[in-house]
């Protein structure tokens, strides 16, 4: 099983996911409940239209149970001399001049509103990035090209 590195807000975001869903999951028992006793299922549009949105929302219960078994918590407390999912990144588009100010996540969804730009661990860039220094150069395959960044600084 492969692990899923997450910030301890994230992990609560995908937990608040969960029981929203878990409550929808309910409802729509309810409504295929209502939609039985109404007339022939073969034709109860209410009945499918509810059995569909039942089929969705234990997809999504599914992936994110999944999710959550995977995660391991990024200890935030210890400031780390090396990128880890988690950090927060100066970094400059050298190619550009462009400076950035990106946080490695490892679910876009699960991004902070912090003005950050959130960056996948699983991206080009976001894995490029794991385990290095400020002060380094990285040179990346990209679905765009060569990208060629600068670690300025660890936030």
């Amino acid at each position: 099983m492969e692990e899923l590195y997450l910030r301890k807000e994230e992990y609560e975001r995908l937990k608040q996911r969960l029981e929203e869903l878990e409550k929808q999951r309910r409802a729509v028992a309810q409504e295929i409940g209502e939609a039985r006793v109404q007339r022939d299922l073969r034709e109860n549009a209410a009945y499918h239209a509810a059995k569909e949105k039942q089929a969705f929302v234990e997809g999504e219960i599914a992936e994110l149970t999944q999710r959550i078994r995977q995660a391991r918590l990024v200890d935030e407390s210890k400031p780390s001399s090396k990128v880890v999912h988690g950090s927060r990144i100066r970094i400059t588009d050298l190619l550009t001049g462009e400076e950035l100010r990106v946080v490695l996540v490892a679910d876009l969804s699960l991004a902070p509103q912090d003005g950050l730009m959130p960056v996948s661990s699983r991206s080009p860039l976001g894995k490029a990035l794991i385990g290095q220094s400020p002060g380094q150069t990285l040179s990346i395959q990209a679905p765009r090209g060569i990208q060629q960044y600068q670690i300025l600084e660890i936030l």
